[in-house]
């Protein structure tokens, strides 16, 4: 079931000095399973939008509807809207606290009111999925990477078994090929569990390489929404915008826009250079 939001809109800090609109009027769809990037500079409404869909913050007017129900249907505490979503909020590592590896994603069972055979099963399963085999079930969390901690805190997610998971900013700080892994964990748990998931970032070359689609925010507003395709046909509109793409897909739109035929999905720059290549080849025959 999809997550739908109409006309939403907050203000921080209501009748102050201090008081600011962080979104005006946010229409937006994700469908089952989807992966949606959410991308905006620092102070764009990004983190706000995503605390918004969550329940952790109240808008000011419209409607947020998850599975068919309106959020005011959870926040009555009918169902816990965190049996739905899970959240990986920036710099997760600083909230992990327990000792073992084990320990910190069994902890989100605790009052699930599960036998232990199941709670083992989970987090089992949980780590698995993110890459920590068994080896890693007894270490030190402190002991650990700074992506290992981040896929810790993903698993600590995933054992919920919750139908959408939600990053925020999930690869600040980390290094190449630490983002490199992160993301590829994210795709495969999208495809192997079809689990519904939201990216904030503002990083678009990392979103463009792992979503759906992604939308573009702007001072609380939303500019555009669209999968890649979509991006690159709406290329000088976006950058008069203040949007600037990847180096590999402002070179596709050049090369468009002189008359090459780049076609297909070309999300990095390795798919990018392929494409080139092939198209060079093909007016040089």
């Amino acid at each position: 079931m999809p997550i739908i939001l109409k006309n939403v809109s907050y203000t921080y800090q209501i009748n102050t000095p201090f008081m600011r609109k962080a979104l005006r009027d946010i229409n937006l769809h994700l469908g089952n399973h989807e992966i949606l990037g959410i991308l905006g500079g620092t102070g764009s409404g990004k983190t706000t939008l995503l605390q918004i869909i969550t329940g952790l913050l109240t808008p000011d007017s419209g409607q947020i509807v998850i599975d068919e129900a309106d959020i005011k249907h959870y926040r009555k505490k009918t169902v816990n809207i965190f049996d739905k979503i899970g959240i990986v909020f920036q710099v997760p590592e600083e909230q992990i606290f327990e000792k073992s590896v084990f320990a910190e994603v069994a902890f989100g069972l605790q009052k699930k009111k599960l036998s232990p055979a199941e709670i083992s099963r989970r987090v089992e399963s949980a780590l698995l999925s993110v890459g920590l085999s068994e080896d890693y079930y007894q270490r030190f969390t402190y002991s650990l990477s700074s992506g290992e901690k981040r896929r810790l805190a993903i698993a600590s997610v995933l054992v919920l078994e919750t139908e959408y998971i939600f990053f925020d900013e999930p690869t600040a700080g980390l290094d190449y090929e630490g983002r490199t892994l992160l993301l590829d964990n994210i795709k495969k748990l999208n495809e192997e569990k079809r689990i519904g998931m939201i990216i904030v970032s503002h990083d678009p070359l990392e979103l463009f390489n792992v979503c759906h689609k992604c939308v573009f925010l702007k001072d609380g507003q939303l500019i555009f929404s669209g999968d890649l395709q979509a991006w690159r046909d709406n290329y000088e509109f976006l950058t008069g915008q203040g949007m600037v793409f990847p180096k590999s897909q402002q070179l596709v739109c050049e090369l468009k826009r002189r008359g090459w035929d780049l076609k297909g999905e070309m999300k990095n720059f390795e798919e990018v250079a392929a494409r080139i290549i092939n198209c060079y080849d093909d007016i040089s025959n």
